[in-house]
Protein backbone atom coordinates (compact mmCIF):
# COMPACT_ATOMS: atom_id res chain seq x y z
CA UNK A 1 0.00 0.00 0.00
CA UNK A 2 2.83 2.48 0.94
CA UNK A 3 4.22 1.70 -2.52
CA UNK A 4 1.20 2.15 -4.28
CA UNK A 5 0.17 5.51 -2.68
CA UNK A 6 3.93 6.84 -3.40
CA UNK A 7 3.61 6.06 -6.83
CA UNK A 8 0.57 8.28 -7.28
CA UNK A 9 1.92 10.82 -5.22
CA UNK A 10 4.90 10.98 -7.86
CA UNK A 11 2.78 10.84 -10.58
CA UNK A 12 0.27 13.97 -9.52
CA UNK A 13 3.56 15.73 -9.39
CA UNK A 14 4.51 15.38 -13.01
CA UNK A 15 2.97 17.69 -15.88
CA UNK A 16 2.55 17.06 -19.17
CA UNK A 17 4.35 19.74 -21.95
CA UNK A 18 0.57 20.67 -22.94
CA UNK A 19 -1.48 21.48 -20.02
CA UNK A 20 -5.65 20.84 -20.36
CA UNK A 21 -7.48 24.08 -20.87
CA UNK A 22 -11.03 24.16 -19.31
CA UNK A 23 -12.62 24.22 -22.52
CA UNK A 24 -11.16 21.26 -23.61
CA UNK A 25 -10.41 18.52 -20.99
CA UNK A 26 -14.10 17.12 -20.63
CA UNK A 27 -13.87 15.95 -24.27
CA UNK A 28 -10.11 14.59 -24.19
CA UNK A 29 -10.74 13.50 -20.77
CA UNK A 30 -13.85 11.37 -21.82
CA UNK A 31 -11.32 9.81 -24.85
CA UNK A 32 -8.73 9.18 -21.88
CA UNK A 33 -11.02 7.46 -19.93
CA UNK A 34 -12.31 5.55 -22.08
CA UNK A 35 -9.09 4.02 -23.47
CA UNK A 36 -8.20 3.43 -20.44
CA UNK A 37 -11.14 1.25 -19.59
CA UNK A 38 -11.27 -0.06 -22.59
CA UNK A 39 -7.76 -1.11 -22.83
CA UNK A 40 -7.86 -3.09 -19.64
CA UNK A 41 -9.50 -6.87 -18.97
CA UNK A 42 -8.56 -6.48 -15.17
CA UNK A 43 -9.08 -2.31 -13.60
CA UNK A 44 -7.23 0.49 -14.31
CA UNK A 45 -3.26 1.03 -13.02
CA UNK A 46 -1.15 3.62 -12.59
CA UNK A 47 2.35 2.46 -14.34
CA UNK A 48 3.15 -1.02 -12.80
CA UNK A 49 1.02 -0.38 -9.72
CA UNK A 50 -2.51 -1.71 -8.87
CA UNK A 51 -4.65 0.61 -8.19
CA UNK A 52 -8.32 -0.26 -8.85
CA UNK A 53 -9.55 -3.61 -7.46
CA UNK A 54 -13.78 -3.19 -7.91
CA UNK A 55 -15.00 -5.34 -11.02
CA UNK A 56 -13.78 -3.53 -14.53
CA UNK A 57 -17.47 -3.92 -15.99
CA UNK A 58 -19.55 -1.73 -13.33
CA UNK A 59 -16.93 1.05 -13.81
CA UNK A 60 -17.60 0.77 -17.40
CA UNK A 61 -20.88 0.10 -16.74
CA UNK A 62 -20.61 3.67 -15.00
CA UNK A 63 -18.52 5.51 -17.16
CA UNK A 64 -20.46 4.32 -20.59
CA UNK A 65 -23.74 5.79 -18.83
CA UNK A 66 -22.19 9.18 -19.44
CA UNK A 67 -20.26 8.90 -22.67
CA UNK A 68 -16.85 8.48 -20.77
CA UNK A 69 -16.99 12.03 -19.33
CA UNK A 70 -14.98 13.20 -16.06
CA UNK A 71 -17.47 12.08 -13.13
CA UNK A 72 -15.73 13.90 -10.56
CA UNK A 73 -14.56 17.53 -12.38
CA UNK A 74 -16.07 20.26 -13.34
CA UNK A 75 -14.49 22.91 -15.65
CA UNK A 76 -10.76 21.55 -14.34
CA UNK A 77 -11.83 21.83 -10.80
CA UNK A 78 -12.83 18.47 -8.64
CA UNK A 79 -16.11 18.72 -7.08
CA UNK A 80 -16.53 18.79 -3.37
CA UNK A 81 -18.29 15.10 -3.83
CA UNK A 82 -14.35 13.95 -3.98
CA UNK A 83 -13.89 15.13 -0.77
CA UNK A 84 -16.94 13.98 0.74
CA UNK A 85 -15.87 10.79 -0.66
CA UNK A 86 -12.80 10.95 1.28
CA UNK A 87 -14.29 11.68 4.60
CA UNK A 88 -16.83 9.19 4.15
CA UNK A 89 -13.66 6.61 3.56
CA UNK A 90 -11.70 8.00 6.49
CA UNK A 91 -14.41 6.76 8.68
CA UNK A 92 -14.33 3.73 7.36
CA UNK A 93 -13.09 1.91 10.47
CA UNK A 94 -16.47 3.06 12.48
CA UNK A 95 -18.07 0.43 10.24
CA UNK A 96 -15.52 -1.89 10.50
CA UNK A 97 -13.61 -1.30 7.41
CA UNK A 98 -10.16 -0.43 6.74
CA UNK A 99 -9.84 2.97 4.68
CA UNK A 100 -6.30 2.12 3.33
CA UNK A 101 -8.87 -0.79 1.11
CA UNK A 102 -9.71 2.61 -0.72
CA UNK A 103 -6.78 4.02 -1.62
CA UNK A 104 -7.56 7.05 1.17
CA UNK A 105 -4.28 8.75 0.86
CA UNK A 106 -4.34 8.93 -2.91
CA UNK A 107 -7.51 10.16 -2.92
CA UNK A 108 -6.53 13.07 -0.30
CA UNK A 109 -3.10 13.55 -2.05
CA UNK A 110 -5.34 13.89 -5.45
CA UNK A 111 -7.75 16.37 -3.24
CA UNK A 112 -5.20 18.66 -2.93
CA UNK A 113 -3.92 18.64 -6.29
CA UNK A 114 -4.68 21.04 -9.17
CA UNK A 115 -5.99 19.07 -12.17
CA UNK A 116 -5.34 21.80 -14.60
CA UNK A 117 -1.91 21.37 -14.17
CA UNK A 118 -2.47 17.53 -14.91
CA UNK A 119 -1.63 15.68 -18.20
CA UNK A 120 -4.64 14.27 -19.35
CA UNK A 121 -3.46 10.60 -18.85
CA UNK A 122 -3.40 11.43 -15.28
CA UNK A 123 -6.83 13.38 -14.67
CA UNK A 124 -8.01 10.24 -16.30
CA UNK A 125 -6.29 8.31 -13.43
CA UNK A 126 -7.69 10.53 -10.70
CA UNK A 127 -11.21 10.59 -11.77
CA UNK A 128 -11.28 6.71 -12.39
CA UNK A 129 -9.46 5.92 -8.53
CA UNK A 130 -12.41 8.10 -7.09
CA UNK A 131 -15.29 6.22 -9.13
CA UNK A 132 -13.54 3.19 -8.38
CA UNK A 133 -13.13 3.92 -4.40
CA UNK A 134 -16.51 4.78 -4.06
CA UNK A 135 -18.03 1.38 -5.82
CA UNK A 136 -15.52 -0.89 -4.14
CA UNK A 137 -16.46 1.39 -0.83
CA UNK A 138 -20.35 1.06 -1.60
CA UNK A 139 -19.85 -2.89 -2.03
CA UNK A 140 -18.11 -3.27 1.09
CA UNK A 141 -20.97 -1.51 3.34
CA UNK A 142 -23.96 -3.09 1.19
CA UNK A 143 -22.71 -6.31 0.80
CA UNK A 144 -19.77 -7.01 2.90
CA UNK A 145 -15.89 -6.92 2.06
CA UNK A 146 -15.34 -10.28 1.16
CA UNK A 147 -17.54 -13.02 -0.63
CA UNK A 148 -18.55 -15.56 1.60
CA UNK A 149 -18.68 -18.72 -0.45
CA UNK A 150 -14.57 -17.70 -1.86
CA UNK A 151 -13.84 -17.91 2.51
CA UNK A 152 -15.59 -21.09 3.07
CA UNK A 153 -17.76 -23.29 0.90
CA UNK A 154 -19.81 -24.10 4.23
CA UNK A 155 -21.29 -20.59 4.83
CA UNK A 156 -24.48 -21.05 1.46
CA UNK A 157 -24.85 -17.28 1.30
CA UNK A 158 -25.95 -14.97 -1.27
CA UNK A 159 -24.60 -11.52 -1.10
CA UNK A 160 -27.39 -8.48 -1.63
CA UNK A 161 -27.15 -7.20 -4.69
CA UNK A 162 -27.44 -4.11 -6.02
CA UNK A 163 -26.86 -1.96 -9.27
CA UNK A 164 -23.81 0.06 -7.62
CA UNK A 165 -22.78 1.75 -10.69
CA UNK A 166 -26.38 3.07 -10.89
CA UNK A 167 -25.91 4.44 -7.20
CA UNK A 168 -22.76 6.52 -8.01
CA UNK A 169 -24.64 7.89 -10.91
CA UNK A 170 -27.42 9.23 -8.47
CA UNK A 171 -25.00 10.11 -5.60
CA UNK A 172 -23.54 12.41 -8.17
CA UNK A 173 -26.67 13.63 -9.82
CA UNK A 174 -28.84 13.75 -6.94
CA UNK A 175 -28.46 12.41 -4.10
CA UNK A 176 -25.13 12.87 -2.88
CA UNK A 177 -21.64 10.86 -1.92
CA UNK A 178 -22.43 10.74 1.71
CA UNK A 179 -26.16 10.27 2.09
CA UNK A 180 -25.91 7.54 -1.06
CA UNK A 181 -23.16 5.49 1.32
CA UNK A 182 -25.62 6.10 4.17
CA UNK A 183 -28.58 4.15 2.47
CA UNK A 184 -26.35 1.32 1.60
CA UNK A 185 -25.00 -0.06 5.07
CA UNK A 186 -27.34 -2.63 6.84
CA UNK A 187 -30.65 -1.16 7.87
CA UNK A 188 -31.53 -1.71 11.84
CA UNK A 189 -30.13 -1.75 15.14
CA UNK A 190 -28.26 -5.15 15.26
CA UNK A 191 -25.33 -3.34 13.47
CA UNK A 192 -25.91 0.33 14.42
CA UNK A 193 -25.54 -1.39 18.35
CA UNK A 194 -22.52 -3.74 17.00
CA UNK A 195 -20.76 -0.10 15.70
CA UNK A 196 -21.29 1.77 18.96
CA UNK A 197 -19.60 -1.14 20.84
CA UNK A 198 -16.83 -0.76 18.01
CA UNK A 199 -16.75 2.62 18.65
CA UNK A 200 -16.19 2.03 22.50
CA UNK A 201 -13.03 -0.67 21.96
CA UNK A 202 -11.79 2.15 19.27
CA UNK A 203 -11.69 4.63 21.98
CA UNK A 204 -10.74 3.05 24.75
CA UNK A 205 -6.77 3.71 25.96
CA UNK A 206 -3.85 2.39 23.70
CA UNK A 207 -2.68 0.93 27.28
CA UNK A 208 -1.07 -2.92 27.11
CA UNK A 209 -3.87 -5.40 28.71
CA UNK A 210 -3.67 -6.76 32.35
CA UNK A 211 -1.52 -9.64 32.57
CA UNK A 212 -3.22 -12.87 31.92
CA UNK A 213 -4.95 -15.16 34.56
CA UNK A 214 -2.54 -17.82 34.39
CA UNK A 215 -1.07 -21.10 36.55
CA UNK A 216 -4.43 -21.67 38.07
CA UNK A 217 -7.46 -24.20 36.93
CA UNK A 218 -10.48 -22.71 39.23
CA UNK A 219 -11.09 -19.86 41.68
CA UNK A 220 -14.24 -19.40 43.87
CA UNK A 221 -15.92 -16.81 46.29
CA UNK A 222 -13.86 -17.26 49.90
CA UNK A 223 -10.76 -17.86 48.01
CA UNK A 224 -7.62 -15.90 49.02
CA UNK A 225 -5.02 -15.54 46.95
CA UNK A 226 -2.43 -13.58 44.63
CA UNK A 227 -4.30 -15.09 41.92
CA UNK A 228 -7.35 -12.88 43.41
CA UNK A 229 -5.66 -9.90 42.23
CA UNK A 230 -4.61 -10.68 38.95
CA UNK A 231 -8.21 -11.64 38.29
CA UNK A 232 -9.50 -8.61 39.15
CA UNK A 233 -7.56 -6.44 37.12
CA UNK A 234 -8.92 -8.46 34.06
CA UNK A 235 -12.33 -8.18 35.28
CA UNK A 236 -11.83 -4.35 35.48
CA UNK A 237 -11.32 -4.13 31.70
CA UNK A 238 -15.08 -5.35 31.61
CA UNK A 239 -16.53 -3.17 35.04
CA UNK A 240 -13.96 -0.30 35.57
CA UNK A 241 -15.54 0.37 39.08
CA UNK A 242 -14.41 -3.13 40.41
CA UNK A 243 -11.81 -2.67 43.49
CA UNK A 244 -8.43 -4.14 41.50
CA UNK A 245 -6.80 -4.60 45.20
CA UNK A 246 -7.31 -7.52 47.60
CA UNK A 247 -6.40 -10.73 47.72
CA UNK A 248 -9.92 -11.95 49.18
CA UNK A 249 -12.50 -13.22 46.03
CA UNK A 250 -15.37 -11.69 48.13
CA UNK A 251 -19.12 -10.83 46.68
CA UNK A 252 -18.96 -7.93 44.42
CA UNK A 253 -16.12 -9.88 42.82
CA UNK A 254 -18.53 -13.19 42.28
CA UNK A 255 -21.25 -10.45 41.36
CA UNK A 256 -19.24 -9.12 38.48
CA UNK A 257 -18.57 -12.86 37.26
CA UNK A 258 -21.56 -13.80 37.14
CA UNK A 259 -22.51 -10.76 35.28
CA UNK A 260 -19.45 -11.33 32.92
CA UNK A 261 -20.63 -15.30 32.63
CA UNK A 262 -24.12 -14.41 31.77
CA UNK A 263 -23.13 -12.16 28.65
CA UNK A 264 -21.03 -14.95 27.54
CA UNK A 265 -23.11 -18.04 27.49
CA UNK A 266 -21.34 -19.25 30.34
CA UNK A 267 -23.36 -21.02 33.30
CA UNK A 268 -23.63 -17.73 35.74
CA UNK A 269 -22.56 -19.85 38.90
CA UNK A 270 -19.75 -17.17 39.96
CA UNK A 271 -17.18 -19.89 40.20
CA UNK A 272 -13.72 -18.52 37.46
CA UNK A 273 -13.36 -21.89 35.79
CA UNK A 274 -11.88 -22.85 32.18
CA UNK A 275 -14.04 -21.51 29.92
CA UNK A 276 -14.86 -17.99 32.64
CA UNK A 277 -10.77 -18.10 32.54
CA UNK A 278 -10.72 -18.09 28.47
CA UNK A 279 -13.19 -15.55 28.33
CA UNK A 280 -11.40 -13.27 30.76
CA UNK A 281 -7.66 -13.89 28.99
CA UNK A 282 -9.24 -12.79 25.69
CA UNK A 283 -7.46 -9.05 24.76
CA UNK A 284 -9.63 -5.76 23.73
CA UNK A 285 -7.70 -6.82 20.27
CA UNK A 286 -9.01 -10.02 20.25
CA UNK A 287 -12.51 -8.21 21.10
CA UNK A 288 -12.26 -5.71 18.52
CA UNK A 289 -11.43 -8.47 15.72
CA UNK A 290 -14.50 -10.20 16.84
CA UNK A 291 -16.55 -7.54 16.25
CA UNK A 292 -15.30 -6.56 12.97
CA UNK A 293 -15.85 -10.41 11.75
CA UNK A 294 -19.66 -9.96 13.17
CA UNK A 295 -20.18 -6.48 11.69
CA UNK A 296 -19.02 -8.13 8.25
CA UNK A 297 -21.26 -10.84 8.55
CA UNK A 298 -24.45 -8.65 9.53
CA UNK A 299 -23.52 -6.91 5.86
CA UNK A 300 -24.51 -10.44 4.44
CA UNK A 301 -27.64 -10.52 5.44
CA UNK A 302 -30.62 -9.42 3.28
CA UNK A 303 -31.93 -6.35 2.47
CA UNK A 304 -35.29 -7.13 4.55
CA UNK A 305 -35.67 -10.39 6.68
CA UNK A 306 -38.61 -11.95 6.50
CA UNK A 307 -41.43 -11.28 9.38
CA UNK A 308 -41.88 -14.49 10.04
CA UNK A 309 -38.81 -16.72 10.35
CA UNK A 310 -36.90 -19.33 12.14
CA UNK A 311 -33.09 -18.24 13.09
CA UNK A 312 -30.54 -20.25 14.51
CA UNK A 313 -27.40 -18.58 16.02
CA UNK A 314 -25.19 -21.52 16.03
CA UNK A 315 -22.00 -20.37 18.50
CA UNK A 316 -25.19 -19.32 21.03
CA UNK A 317 -26.85 -22.73 20.88
CA UNK A 318 -30.33 -20.88 20.57
CA UNK A 319 -32.89 -21.35 18.21
CA UNK A 320 -35.35 -18.12 18.18
CA UNK A 321 -39.08 -17.87 16.81
CA UNK A 322 -39.46 -14.19 15.40
CA UNK A 323 -42.85 -12.82 14.10
CA UNK A 324 -43.37 -9.51 13.25
CA UNK A 325 -39.71 -8.71 13.71
CA UNK A 326 -39.70 -9.69 17.09
CA UNK A 327 -38.20 -12.25 18.80
CA UNK A 328 -41.45 -14.79 20.44
CA UNK A 329 -39.24 -17.23 22.60
CA UNK A 330 -35.77 -18.35 22.37
CA UNK A 331 -34.96 -22.53 22.75
CA UNK A 332 -31.82 -24.15 23.38
CA UNK A 333 -30.31 -26.34 20.67
CA UNK A 334 -27.59 -28.55 20.12
CA UNK A 335 -25.45 -27.83 17.25
CA UNK A 336 -22.61 -29.83 15.02
CA UNK A 337 -19.58 -30.66 16.49
CA UNK A 338 -16.34 -29.08 15.11
CA UNK A 339 -15.44 -32.04 12.58
CA UNK A 340 -19.48 -31.84 11.49
CA UNK A 341 -19.70 -27.94 11.64
CA UNK A 342 -23.48 -26.49 10.98
CA UNK A 343 -23.11 -24.64 8.51
CA UNK A 344 -25.05 -21.42 7.45
CA UNK A 345 -28.28 -21.98 5.38
CA UNK A 346 -30.80 -19.96 4.41
CA UNK A 347 -33.75 -22.06 3.20
CA UNK A 348 -37.67 -22.23 4.02
CA UNK A 349 -39.27 -25.23 6.11
CA UNK A 350 -42.00 -26.31 3.96
CA UNK A 351 -42.85 -29.41 6.02
CA UNK A 352 -42.16 -31.53 9.18
CA UNK A 353 -42.17 -35.49 10.09
CA UNK A 354 -43.44 -36.97 12.85
CA UNK A 355 -42.15 -40.30 13.99
CA UNK A 356 -39.69 -40.15 11.71
CA UNK A 357 -37.15 -42.79 10.54
CA UNK A 358 -33.19 -41.99 10.52
CA UNK A 359 -31.31 -43.49 7.72
CA UNK A 360 -27.96 -43.39 8.80
CA UNK A 361 -24.93 -41.66 6.54
CA UNK A 362 -22.33 -44.38 5.56
CA UNK A 363 -19.37 -42.61 7.25
CA UNK A 364 -21.42 -43.09 10.44
CA UNK A 365 -22.46 -46.62 9.83
CA UNK A 366 -18.61 -47.42 8.98
CA UNK A 367 -17.30 -45.10 11.54
CA UNK A 368 -19.63 -45.41 15.20
CA UNK A 369 -22.21 -48.51 14.40
CA UNK A 370 -19.90 -50.67 13.29
CA UNK A 371 -17.46 -50.61 16.23
CA UNK A 372 -20.29 -50.91 18.24
CA UNK A 373 -21.63 -53.89 16.17
CA UNK A 374 -18.05 -55.62 16.82
CA UNK A 375 -18.55 -55.14 20.74
CA UNK A 376 -22.37 -56.37 20.85
CA UNK A 377 -23.88 -58.57 18.27
CA UNK A 378 -27.15 -57.60 19.54
CA UNK A 379 -26.29 -53.79 19.62
CA UNK A 380 -28.52 -53.13 16.45
CA UNK A 381 -31.62 -54.91 17.87
CA UNK A 382 -30.96 -53.19 20.88
CA UNK A 383 -31.23 -49.59 19.41
CA UNK A 384 -33.75 -51.16 16.03
CA UNK A 385 -31.66 -50.70 13.10
CA UNK A 386 -32.43 -52.65 10.64
CA UNK A 387 -30.36 -53.22 7.19
CA UNK A 388 -31.36 -53.29 3.63
CA UNK A 389 -29.71 -53.76 0.53
CA UNK A 390 -30.44 -51.19 -1.73
CA UNK A 391 -31.20 -51.54 -5.70
CA UNK A 392 -32.22 -48.53 -7.17
CA UNK A 393 -35.21 -47.84 -5.20
CA UNK A 394 -36.03 -51.00 -3.71
CA UNK A 395 -34.83 -52.33 -0.39
CA UNK A 396 -34.43 -55.36 0.77
CA UNK A 397 -34.18 -56.10 4.38
CA UNK A 398 -30.86 -58.33 5.09
CA UNK A 399 -29.15 -60.16 7.83
CA UNK A 400 -27.34 -57.65 9.89
CA UNK A 401 -24.62 -60.50 10.52
CA UNK A 402 -24.00 -60.34 6.56
CA UNK A 403 -22.87 -57.02 6.19
CA UNK A 404 -20.32 -56.53 3.08
CA UNK A 405 -19.03 -53.09 4.58
CA UNK A 406 -17.41 -52.55 1.28
CA UNK A 407 -20.83 -52.30 -0.22
CA UNK A 408 -22.02 -49.87 3.05
CA UNK A 409 -19.21 -47.70 1.56
CA UNK A 410 -20.08 -47.82 -1.89
CA UNK A 411 -23.73 -47.03 -0.56
CA UNK A 412 -25.05 -50.08 -1.79
CA UNK A 413 -26.11 -50.86 2.11
CA UNK A 414 -28.45 -48.94 4.39
CA UNK A 415 -28.97 -48.64 8.19
CA UNK A 416 -32.22 -47.56 9.20
CA UNK A 417 -33.35 -46.65 12.52
CA UNK A 418 -36.51 -47.37 13.40
CA UNK A 419 -39.41 -44.61 14.86
CA UNK A 420 -39.73 -44.83 18.14
CA UNK A 421 -38.01 -43.33 21.63
CA UNK A 422 -34.70 -44.43 21.35
CA UNK A 423 -34.38 -42.78 17.40
CA UNK A 424 -31.75 -40.24 17.30
CA UNK A 425 -34.16 -37.83 15.63
CA UNK A 426 -36.46 -38.26 18.58
CA UNK A 427 -40.17 -37.52 17.73
CA UNK A 428 -40.04 -34.74 15.11
CA UNK A 429 -38.05 -33.52 12.07
CA UNK A 430 -38.40 -30.12 10.52
CA UNK A 431 -37.35 -30.52 7.17
CA UNK A 432 -36.20 -27.39 4.82
CA UNK A 433 -34.33 -28.98 2.05
CA UNK A 434 -30.32 -27.51 1.94
CA UNK A 435 -26.90 -28.89 -0.10
CA UNK A 436 -25.87 -29.99 2.81
CA UNK A 437 -29.31 -32.40 3.58
CA UNK A 438 -29.06 -30.67 7.74
CA UNK A 439 -32.34 -30.55 9.63
CA UNK A 440 -33.71 -29.67 13.04
CA UNK A 441 -34.92 -32.19 15.21
CA UNK A 442 -35.88 -33.83 18.60
CA UNK A 443 -33.30 -36.25 20.52
CA UNK A 444 -33.71 -38.93 23.17
CA UNK A 445 -30.68 -37.31 24.98
CA UNK A 446 -31.88 -34.30 26.62
CA UNK A 447 -29.06 -34.14 28.58
CA UNK A 448 -26.65 -31.75 26.52
CA UNK A 449 -29.38 -28.95 26.75
CA UNK A 450 -28.20 -28.77 29.82
CA UNK A 451 -24.63 -27.67 29.20
CA UNK A 452 -23.29 -24.25 28.65
CA UNK A 453 -21.61 -25.45 25.19
CA UNK A 454 -23.77 -27.53 23.05
CA UNK A 455 -21.84 -28.70 20.21
CA UNK A 456 -22.31 -32.16 19.68
CA UNK A 457 -24.47 -33.51 16.96
CA UNK A 458 -23.14 -34.37 13.63
CA UNK A 459 -24.49 -31.10 12.03
CA UNK A 460 -27.87 -31.21 12.47
CA UNK A 461 -29.52 -28.87 14.62
CA UNK A 462 -31.22 -30.43 17.66
CA UNK A 463 -34.13 -28.88 19.50
CA UNK A 464 -35.21 -28.78 22.99
CA UNK A 465 -38.86 -27.69 22.64
CA UNK A 466 -39.72 -29.81 19.07
CA UNK A 467 -43.55 -30.22 20.18
CA UNK A 468 -43.99 -26.53 20.80
CA UNK A 469 -42.09 -25.52 17.81
CA UNK A 470 -44.32 -27.82 15.88
CA UNK A 471 -47.19 -26.64 17.35
CA UNK A 472 -46.27 -23.27 16.73
CA UNK A 473 -45.26 -23.93 13.10
CA UNK A 474 -48.76 -26.20 12.00
CA UNK A 475 -51.12 -23.31 14.21
CA UNK A 476 -51.94 -26.85 16.24
CA UNK A 477 -52.03 -26.96 20.03
CA UNK A 478 -49.55 -29.50 21.80
CA UNK A 479 -51.93 -31.81 22.68
CA UNK A 480 -52.79 -32.66 18.89
CA UNK A 481 -48.80 -32.90 18.12
CA UNK A 482 -48.37 -35.38 20.88
CA UNK A 483 -51.72 -37.76 19.99
CA UNK A 484 -50.68 -37.59 15.82
CA UNK A 485 -46.85 -38.59 17.27
CA UNK A 486 -48.10 -41.46 19.24
CA UNK A 487 -50.45 -42.89 16.63
CA UNK A 488 -47.96 -42.49 13.56
CA UNK A 489 -45.55 -44.47 15.95
CA UNK A 490 -48.31 -47.12 17.20
CA UNK A 491 -48.16 -47.66 13.45
CA UNK A 492 -44.34 -47.59 12.80
CA UNK A 493 -44.64 -45.40 10.31
CA UNK A 494 -43.48 -41.56 9.44
CA UNK A 495 -46.33 -39.21 8.93
CA UNK A 496 -45.38 -36.21 6.52
CA UNK A 497 -47.30 -32.79 7.48
CA UNK A 498 -47.48 -29.84 5.43
CA UNK A 499 -46.99 -26.39 6.70
CA UNK A 500 -49.75 -23.77 6.42
CA UNK A 501 -47.38 -21.72 4.77
CA UNK A 502 -42.82 -22.03 4.16
CA UNK A 503 -41.62 -20.74 7.11
CA UNK A 504 -37.74 -19.16 6.19
CA UNK A 505 -34.82 -20.78 8.38
CA UNK A 506 -32.02 -19.10 8.83
CA UNK A 507 -28.64 -20.77 9.98
CA UNK A 508 -26.55 -17.98 11.71
CA UNK A 509 -23.31 -17.27 13.21
CA UNK A 510 -22.78 -14.82 15.40
CA UNK A 511 -20.24 -14.17 18.31
CA UNK A 512 -20.94 -10.92 19.04
CA UNK A 513 -24.17 -8.87 19.49
CA UNK A 514 -25.71 -6.65 21.81
CA UNK A 515 -29.01 -7.82 23.15
CA UNK A 516 -32.21 -6.31 23.53
CA UNK A 517 -31.17 -5.60 27.29
CA UNK A 518 -28.57 -3.40 25.94
CA UNK A 519 -26.35 -5.74 26.90
CA UNK A 520 -23.19 -6.51 24.76
CA UNK A 521 -22.99 -10.13 24.05
CA UNK A 522 -19.76 -13.16 23.27
CA UNK A 523 -19.51 -15.92 22.64
CA UNK A 524 -16.79 -18.53 21.54
CA UNK A 525 -15.93 -18.98 18.35
CA UNK A 526 -16.29 -22.70 18.04
CA UNK A 527 -15.78 -23.02 14.91
CA UNK A 528 -12.81 -20.81 13.83
CA UNK A 529 -14.77 -19.15 11.63
CA UNK A 530 -14.07 -15.66 13.46
CA UNK A 531 -10.40 -16.21 12.23
CA UNK A 532 -11.69 -16.90 9.10
CA UNK A 533 -13.49 -13.88 8.36
CA UNK A 534 -10.92 -11.65 9.69
CA UNK A 535 -8.27 -12.93 7.80
CA UNK A 536 -10.39 -12.72 4.59
CA UNK A 537 -10.94 -9.12 5.34
CA UNK A 538 -7.36 -8.39 5.14
CA UNK A 539 -7.16 -10.25 1.94
CA UNK A 540 -4.72 -13.52 4.16
CA UNK A 541 -6.23 -16.49 2.27
CA UNK A 542 -7.86 -19.16 4.67
CA UNK A 543 -7.28 -22.73 4.90
CA UNK A 544 -9.17 -25.34 5.82
CA UNK A 545 -9.72 -29.19 6.52
CA UNK A 546 -13.28 -30.30 4.86
CA UNK A 547 -16.42 -31.19 7.44
CA UNK A 548 -18.27 -34.26 8.10
CA UNK A 549 -21.39 -32.17 6.71
CA UNK A 550 -19.71 -30.95 4.01
CA UNK A 551 -17.91 -34.44 3.17
CA UNK A 552 -21.61 -35.77 3.07
CA UNK A 553 -23.07 -32.89 1.22
CA UNK A 554 -20.45 -33.85 -1.50
CA UNK A 555 -21.77 -37.33 -1.54
CA UNK A 556 -25.45 -36.08 -1.51
CA UNK A 557 -24.30 -33.89 -4.92
CA UNK A 558 -23.11 -37.15 -6.49
CA UNK A 559 -26.78 -38.83 -5.81
CA UNK A 560 -26.92 -39.96 -2.79
CA UNK A 561 -29.95 -38.57 -1.09
CA UNK A 562 -31.39 -40.89 1.33
CA UNK A 563 -29.09 -40.57 4.31
CA UNK A 564 -29.20 -37.75 7.03
CA UNK A 565 -27.27 -36.69 9.28
CA UNK A 566 -28.25 -35.95 12.90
Amino acid sequence: MVVRVAMLLIALTICDVTHLHADEMPQMMAKAIERCLKEQNTPTTLGATKLYAYKASSLKSFYSRRSFTPAWSVDGQLRTDANSLAIAIREADLEGLNPNDYNIDAIESAIGSNMRRMDVGLAANVDVLLSDAFLRYASGLHSGRVDPKSVNEEWDIKPRQTDLADVLCRALDSVGVRASLNQLRPAGRNYDNLKKALAGYMSLPAVHDPPKITGVRRLAKGDSSKYIIVLRNRVSLWYPGINRDGEIFDDPLEQAIMTFQRQHGIEPDGIVGKETIDALNLTTEDRMRQILANLERQRWLPETLEEKRIEVNIPAFELYIVENGIRLRPMRVVVGKNDHRTPLLNNAMSYIVLSPYWNVPDAIAVKEIRPQMLKDPKYLKKQKIKVFEKSGDDLTEIDPTKVNWKEVKRGKVRFRMEPGTRNSLGRIKFMFPNFANVYLHDTPVKSLFNKSMRSFSHGCVRVEEPVALAAYLLGKDSAWVNTTIRAAHARRLERVVCLPEPVPVRLEYFTAWVDDAGSLQFRKDIYGWDDQVAKAMQGIPTIRKKSGVEQFASRIGKGSRTASMQ
